[in-house]
Formats: C-alpha cells, structure tokens, sequence
C-alpha cells in the first residue's frame, strides 16, 4: 500500500465523500492509526463536536477512555488477520446528550 493515493483514487475519494456528506447516516474515512480525514455532517448531530474540532485525533476525546482501547485492540487484529469488513460498538461522551453507544460498520479500502 503506498503512503499517497494516485490521482484516480483521490478522484474516486472526493467523489464518494461528496455522496457521503449529504448520507443521513454518519460517515467517516480514518487511517489505520485513526487519524479522521473526513466526517460528514451528520458526525455533528451524533457527536456534538464540529467536524473541524473531530479531525485527526480529534473525535477520540469523547470516547470513553477504556473503549479507545478497545478500538485500538481491535484495529490491530483486524489488520493483522486480513479481515477488509468489520463492525464494533464503542461509547461516546456527546457534551449536551450525555451517552451515547455507536455502531460502526467499516470496511479498509487499499490502492
């Protein structure tokens, strides 16, 4: 896997994220060590932290600290099995909401 999307790629991410904003479902791109690149719009209402404040390592301050480990544990033995779709529930802090309990489903995406 090389460290910078080709031009295609990058064409086919810009697309697929300008689908995904309008999406009433949350969605997100993250790297393998969850750094968030994208977020759409529908993060804000789930979250209440803009998409701004969310990006990079942003979104992890209101998971719950035993959960982000959990997320991490996880990351890595999917990786290290090979698996491309995966789900796994963690609890977020929401500051007006208080909790709340994501499902996430994801799927590794590698040029």
């Amino acid at each position: 896997m090389s460290s910078r999307p080709t031009s295609t790629l990058r064409k086919k991410i810009a697309e697929t994220q300008k689908i995904l904003e309008v999406s009433p479902m949350g969605a997100f791109q993250a790297d393998t060590t969850g750094n968030c690149l994208f977020l759409n719009k529908q993060w804000e209402k789930i979250s209440g932290l803009s998409v701004e404040e969310s990006l990079g390592k942003g979104w992890m301050r209101i998971v719950y600290e035993e959960d982000i480990v959990l997320i991490n544990n996880l990351l890595q033995n999917v990786m290290a099995e090979g698996k491309e779709i995966f789900d796994f529930v963690y609890r977020i802090h929401h500051p007006f909401e208080g909790i709340r309990w994501l499902k996430v489903n994801a799927k590794f995406i590698f040029d």
